[in-house]
C-alpha cells in the first residue's frame, strides 16, 4: 500500500506472509524437553560477565531453575572456559551433578574436541536449547540434538590469527564469535593506538579495522602500519558503516586493501578474508 502527499512525502506499508514454528516463542520450552525443568541449572559465570544475563533470561522465560554455585551440586552446570573462567575449569573437573555445559566466548573449542556439549556465545537460543538436551541426555526428534558434530564451529580452509580493531564492545562481541565460528584466532583492540602496540607485540595474519575510532582512528593507523616494512605485507580490510564510493576511495587511499559494512555479516567477512588469506605453503 502507498500513501503519498505531494510536499510531505510518500509511506509505504508492506504486508508480507511468514511461516511461525511450533516453538518460535523464547518462552515456550519444546514438550520433550520438559523435564529440564525439573533439572536445573548451576549457572557458574561471573554476575559481571556481560554473557550472563542473556543466558538466564532465557532459561528463566523456560521457567527452568537457575542456582548460583555452592557447596551442593544441583543440575546441569553451565560454566565457562577458557581465561576468564580458571575458577570454573575446577568445578567443572569436578562435577558430578546431572551434566555439564562449557561455554565458549574465545573460540577455544575451534582447537579441540570436548566430551561436553559447547555453547558457543555470544547466545543463540537455538543452541543453547541444544546443549541442555544433550547434557540431559535428551533425545529429541531434532537430529542436531544426537550429533555432537553439530554444535562444532565452522572451519574455513585455513586457519589465521586476526587483528579486531573496533571500540564498540557489542560490536567486537558479534564479530569475535563469527571470526572464531570460522575457525580463526581473534585479538581485540579499541583504538588504533592499541592496534599498533598489539601490532609491534605480535604477529597477526590479517587485520579487520574499524575506520572511526576515538584516540587514532582507522585511517591514521593503517597509514602507520604501512609505514614499518615489516607490517606492509599484512592484509588490512577496512570496517565501516558507510557505502559511499568516496568513502571507500579513502580506506583504499590509506593503504587498506579491502572493505567490509557494519553490521556484520558471516558470509561478507568469510568472502572478504578469503581473498586476502595468504596461501598455504607447498609441502617439500
Amino acid at each position: 500500500m502507498v500513501d503519498s502527499t505531494e510536499g510531505h512525502g510518500t509511506h509505504f506499508t508492506v504486508t508480507v506472509p511468514l511461516p511461525m514454528h511450533e516453538d518460535s516463542s523464547p518462552d515456550q520450552l519444546p514438550q520433550a524437553a520438559k523435564e529440564l525443568v525439573d533439572t536445573g541449572v548451576t549457572l557458574a559465570i561471573p554476575a559481571d560477565n556481560p554473557h550472563r544475563p542473556a543466558i538466564e533470561r532465557q532459561l528463566r522465560a523456560w521457567q527452568i531453575p537457575v542456582w548460583e554455585t555452592g557447596t551442593e551440586q544441583r543440575g546441569i552446570l553451565l560454566t565457562l572456559i577458557g581465561k576468564d573462567g580458571i575458577e570454573s575449569a575446577v568445578q567443572a573437573a569436578n562435577w558430578h551433578g546431572p551434566g555439564l555445559i562449557l561455554a565458549d566466548s574465545l573460540g577455544i573449542s575451534a582447537q579441540g574436541k570436548s566430551d561436553n556439549p559447547i555453547l558457543s556465545l555470544p547466545l543463540r537460543r537455538d543452541e543453547l536449547y541444544r546443549c541442555l538436551c544433550r547434557a540431559a541426555g535428551i533425545v529429541d526428534s531434532d537430529p542436531a540434538l544426537r550429533s555432537p558434530d553439530a554444535l562444532e564451529p565452522e572451519q574455513t580452509a585455513q586457519s589465521l590469527r586476526i587483528l579486531l580493531v573496533e571500540d564498540n564492545q557489542v560490536n567486537q562481541l558479534v564479530a569475535s564469535s563469527i571470526l572464531k565460528k570460522l575457525g580463526h584466532t581473534v585479538e581485540s583492540a579499541e583504538n588504533g593506538q592499541r592496534a599498533l602496540d598489539a601490532m609491534a607485540a605480535g604477529e597477526f595474519d590479517l587485520i579487520l579495522m574499524d575506520c572511526q575510532m576515538p584516540i587514532m582512528d582507522g585511517y591514521e593507523a593503517t597509514r602507520r602500519i604501512r609505514q614499518n616494512s615489516d607490517w606492509q605485507a599484512v592484509p588490512i580490510i577496512a570496517v565501516t558503516a558507510n557505502v559511499m564510493q568516496g568513502d571507500r576511495d579513502d580506506c583504499i587511499t590509506a593503504g587498506m586493501n579491502d572493505y567490509v559494512t557494519k553490521p556484520f555479516k558471516r558470509e561478507e567477512l568469510r568472502a572478504a578474508i578469503n581473498r586476502w588469506t595468504p596461501p598455504r605453503p607447498q609441502e617439500p
